[in-house]
């Protein structure tokens, strides 16, 4: 299960721990004095007492968003609609692979997949957006592909879609034989 909470509230750790609470109370799960805590490659997860959840943050032009997931990693990225991404970046941002199909994919959405999707393998902006393949399976959905610096397949299903003035995209790992296990005490 993947559950979002935010608002337009200033990104400070009380408003963080006050989304955290709702979250935990929507997945049915205890909130016992829930903290943020990363992993040490930098990627969040939340510690409730005894339980362990991936999470991921995303904070832009006055929106706060959290995602909290009681099974595979997550990545989230949101940003102002109207943000336009130059030119020179767009060229960064495209998969090496030609034609790819992610060619009609508008820039700004294809930023907030690939960066959610980084943000999910724990990389974030250390991995090259270019390496990172994306392609529409629907008229929200995608999927992402790329190597770990082990060369093993990482992919995720993403969902992007407009919320007021905000583009939103929500990537959930799909799970391989090869895939970390969500966090836990003896990984950190």
């Amino acid at each position: 299960m993947v559950l979002l909470a935010g608002g337009f509230e200033p990104d400070c750790s009380a408003y963080r721990g006050l989304l955290l609470g709702q979250l935990l109370q929507q997945a049915g799960l205890p909130a016992a004095a829930p903290v943020l805590e990363r992993e040490q490659g930098g990627r969040p997860f939340l510690r409730s007492g005894a339980l362990i959840c991936p999470v991921s943050v995303s904070h832009t032009k006055g929106l706060l968003l959290i995602a909290l997931s009681t099974g595979p990693e997550i990545g989230l990225d949101a940003e102002h609609r109207e943000r336009r991404v130059p030119e020179r970046l767009q060229n960064r941002i495209r998969s090496l692979s030609r034609p790819a199909p992610e060619e009609h994919i508008p820039p700004l959405t294809l930023w907030t997949l690939k960066e959610a999707f980084l943000k999910m393998t724990g990389t974030g902006l250390r991995h090259p957006m270019n390496q990172v393949n994306a392609r529409r399976t629907g008229s929200h959905h995608y999927i992402c592909t790329t190597l770990s610096s082990t060369a093993e397949p990482v992919e995720a299903q993403l969902l992007s879609f407009v919320w007021r003035d905000y583009r939103i995209a929500l990537s959930v790992r799909i799970p391989t034989s090869n895939s970390p296990p969500p966090p836990d005490s003896s990984r950190l």
